[in-house]
């Protein structure tokens, strides 16, 4: 039963990272690097398999598991998280660079198991069955891996720190994300770490861990890849080289909040960045480059949201009135604005959101 469950993750783990490789979405790039992993992760789960059935030990099966390397897996983590959390990023040949070691791994792991009659087989030999070769193949792709992670948690503390004041939904929904799946790899590299550092046998775990990460990770990817997709103008810009050194960011861009959730100033139909402006007696260039910095959106957008916040908000309360009716009322000026500021805001149509 245990082997059939592994064989079936493991298949459909390579199917969901084919279908991730092949499909076009927005975030194409990170779906690949995903896809990556995945692949890393099935092919341990048919070597177990291959282990428990006693498949690997037969005379004409091809050694498959030699393109398991865990050095696929720290450039492929790393630039994940780079497309999911910074909307600019683009991979340059030069990145290929950190592939390499997992490709020599391959090809010396395919010469010592196919090639044993070759002249350089006795040197193969002696690299492979070194300590060297165990450091590098075992333990530095953990290091590197629990070292991108490091990384990884300083840049949520960062991002969190940048938004903490900010009314953007789709900016703390991105971040919850992040975080998620940060604990995720967490579990994944702990266990890992367990395994190769201290000898602690935790196979089962293992298989368990990496079964639910192909089926849930692939599946989501798959079928809602606007999940992995990062909100418009979410990067890490540094108020510090704010072009308004005369002015308290952090003050004003409170002023600019208290508009909004005290006073409902979002719910003017119509609202402009000028009429804001005016209304804080700040410039509408500063104004835009508050909610830009620190609430990661443009003007639209942000209004927007607060929008969609207060209707979410009144759907419950006010059922006496029509959904729209309530859109209106709280500063929408037509169904298509709506409709498109709501889906984007929440994942879903106002119809479906009420299913």
């Amino acid at each position: 039963m245990i082997s059939a469950l592994l064989l079936m993750a493991a298949t459909q783990g390579v199917l969901l990272s084919l279908a991730l490789i092949v499909k076009k979405t927005k975030n194409r790039a990170s779906n690949i690097y995903l896809s990556l992993i995945l692949i890393m992760l099935s092919l341990q789960l048919f070597f177990s398999w291959g282990g428990r059935t006693g498949f690997n030990n037969q005379k004409d099966v091809f050694p498959y598991w030699i393109f398991l390397s865990d050095l696929i897996i720290p450039p492929s983590l790393w630039f994940f998280l780079k497309h999911n959390s910074a909307i600019n990023f683009k991979f340059k040949s030069k990145h290929l660079l950190l592939y390499v070691p997992a490709a020599i791994q391959v090809l010396i792991e395919f010469f010592y198991r196919n090639v044993s009659n070759s002249t350089f087989y006795s040197l193969i030999t002696a690299i492979v069955q070194s300590k060297f070769w165990y450091f590098s193949t075992q333990q530095l792709p953990l290091f590197a891996t629990i070292a991108v992670l490091i990384i990884y948690s300083k840049k949520i503390i960062s991002l969190r720190k940048q938004f903490k004041n900010g009314s953007n939904p789709s900016v703390h929904l991105h971040l919850i994300k992040m975080q998620v799946i940060f604990l995720l790899f967490c579990l994944l590299v702990l266990m890992w770490a367990a395994l190769v550092l201290f000898d602690v046998q935790l196979f089962h775990l293992i298989e368990i861990a990496c079964s639910a990460t192909l089926f849930i990770g692939g599946y989501v990817a798959y079928l809602r890849p606007a999940f992995f997709e990062v909100p418009r103008l979410f990067q890490a810009k540094n108020p510090g080289n704010s072009p308004f050194q005369n002015y308290d960011d952090e003050l004003q861009f409170s002023r600019l909040t208290k508009l909004f959730e005290e006073k409902a100033m979002f719910s003017r139909a119509k609202l402009t960045l000028k009429e804001l402006a005016d209304e804080l007696k700040l410039s509408p260039k500063y104004v835009s480059y508050l909610i830009n910095t620190y609430a990661g959106s443009n003007f639209n957008d942000f209004v927007n949201a607060y929008r969609v916040q207060d209707v979410l908000r009144r759907i419950n309360i006010e059922k006496n009135k029509t959904l729209l009716g309530i859109a209106m009322e709280s500063g929408f000026n037509s169904k298509s604005t709506f409709n498109q500021a709501f889906k984007q805001h929440t994942g879903k149509s106002p119809s479906e959101f009420l299913v």
